[in-house]
């Protein structure tokens, strides 16, 4: 962590503000009384003037009577000061697959410098609205019929709307976890929120600034999310971290935003002498390769390609007009009766994506659903099988994983899978078969497949709830000033997410 930043919190102390300098500790502050003017105006709570905020307007939008601004903005500046060493938060985020809002509840506490303790404490995922899901996938896939205007109004809207489904989701929440577990909204000191991908373009672009004032061209990388963090910090009455992408893909950071899960994955399995591979399989994939006691400037993490995206995308289409419609391959169970289809196979592996080299990274955008409507459903597969159509969308996915692999220089110890492809016990299957032919290939023993429950028994943390304790951890660390992004993503370090508190 850098020493020569200056703590960006303004707090009273005395009738007067103490800065921290260049190489100065912070001592301990104390704040004024709870009324002061200062301290006033930077804990107004949830969106409402503190003069006019009453019972009754609490009340009416469903908020804790108990929970007074001045609470949750002492608890927070505890930790960004370095007075609370653990804290307990929430965190959440949407998968590509646009299907639900996992959230998870842990408790986060530094162990030392390197290490961050994560313990489970609850997770349940809330379903996005039919309607909302089918808005944004058509925004992603650019409708030609809609005029610029209608894109921007709609783009608004949908920002919005996911915004008050993610708050209702993480009060829904909040709720059972007080009926099950007793852990109160005062108990909880934040929420991270990693925003849902609506457009990601990280290869950058030339922009030219031309005014009377400024002439100059810049290399610039975007990516665009839905959700406010003001309106989920409204309504949730939590402090909320959120625009970490964002904050990777800085014109002083100048990374790619994506993939995020190399720091944690960095934290958490870091070993001394196990040479050690985490694989997500989520809708994109990306693994994070960890060489036995080796730092973390030399950690190997990219995006392979796609994940389960192409599989559910071609289970949606081909079963969209049945009475049951599916959403993936439950259990692979197409995928197994199915047999590869080589032809469209080879088409897929010459996509350009595979001819880079990292860093790298893709999203919906380079393997969505206009891709697999226009590769997939060409007239002359028109007479294959649905089910050799899932096993080839599911070979595509082991293939660019095993692709992948060229670009980790030493033996694999340990193969350790998470995510929603790692339940599908056909996928894993052929593609332990693959990595094992791999590793083989090239005179290295066979790797210890493993479950990431199978390795981190301590945390309690699933398959399904790694990516949200990514959000989360990422989300504590920033609430404590501490960098987390990693080399891996082509940026510099930097601190990631904001803070609406």
């Amino acid at each position: 962590m850098r020493t020569d930043r200056t703590l960006v919190v303004e707090v009273a102390v005395t009738g007067t503000y103490k800065k921290r300098r260049k190489g100065e500790k912070v001592r301990e502050v104390t704040l004024t009384r709870p009324d002061s003017p200062i301290l006033r105006s930077h804990s107004r709570g949830p969106g409402v003037n503190r003069d006019r905020q009453g019972p009754a307007d609490k009340k009416e939008r469903g908020l804790p009577q108990d929970l007074t601004p001045d609470s949750r903005h002492v608890k927070l500046l505890d930790l960004m000061l370095g007075k609370q060493k653990g804290v307990i938060g929430v965190s959440g985020m949407i998968g590509t697959s646009l299907e639900d809002i996992r959230l998870l509840l842990a408790h986060y506490e530094d162990v030392d410098i390197k290490h961050t303790k994560v313990t489970k404490y609850w997770a349940k995922s809330y379903a996005i609205p039919k309607n909302i899901e089918r808005r944004i996938f058509s925004l992603q896939h650019s409708n030609r019929k809609m005029l610029p205007r209608d894109v921007l109004a709609e783009r608004s809207r949908l920002d919005k709307a996911v915004s008050i489904f993610v708050a209702e989701a993480v009060n829904a929440f909040l709720r059972e976890v007080e009926e099950e577990l007793g852990i109160t909204r005062e108990q909880i000191g934040f929420f991270g929120y990693l925003g849902q991908t609506l457009r990601y373009d990280p290869d950058p672009v030339r922009m030219e600034f031309q005014a009377d004032w400024i002439r100059k061209r810049v290399m610039i990388s975007a990516i665009d999310t839905l959700g406010d963090p003001a309106e989920i910090r409204d309504s949730i009455a939590l402090p909320v971290v959120s625009k970490m992408r964002e904050s990777d893909m800085t014109r002083r950071a100048g990374g790619r935003g994506a993939p995020l899960s190399g720091f944690d994955d960095y934290v958490r399995f870091w070993h001394a002498n196990l040479s050690r591979l985490i694989l997500n399989i989520g809708g994109i994939a990306n693994f994070s390769f960890i060489r036995g006691g080796s730092r973390l400037r030399d950690l190997l993490s990219f995006d392979t390609g796609p994940g389960n995206m192409v599989m559910n995308f071609v289970v949606k289409r081909l079963t969209r007009r049945k009475r049951n419609p599916l959403k993936y391959d439950v259990d692979g169970t197409m995928a197994r009766k199915g047999n590869v289809i080589k032809p469209l196979l080879a088409e897929c592996m010459m996509h350009p994506y595979f001819r880079r080299k990292p860093p790298m990274t893709t999203g919906a955008e380079t393997f969505g659903g206009h891709w697999v409507n226009r590769v997939f459903f060409q007239r002359k597969y028109a007479s294959c099988k649905p089910e050799d159509l899932v096993a080839t969308a599911a070979e595509f996915t082991v293939r660019a994983i095993v692709w992948g692999l060229r670009f980790v220089q030493s033996p694999i110890h340990e193969f350790i899978v998470y995510g929603g492809g790692s339940l599908n016990p056909y996928l894993m299957e052929r593609l332990e078969e693959a990595v094992t032919a791999e590793c083989l290939r090239r005179d290295w023993q066979k790797p210890d497949f493993k479950r990431i429950e199978d390795v981190d028994r301590e945390s309690n943390i699933g398959p399904e709830d790694k990516e949200s304790a990514t959000v989360g951890l990422v989300a504590f660390k920033r609430l404590k000033g501490q960098v987390t992004n990693t080399p891996a993503t082509g940026a510099g370090p930097a601190v990631l997410g904001g803070i609406w508190s």
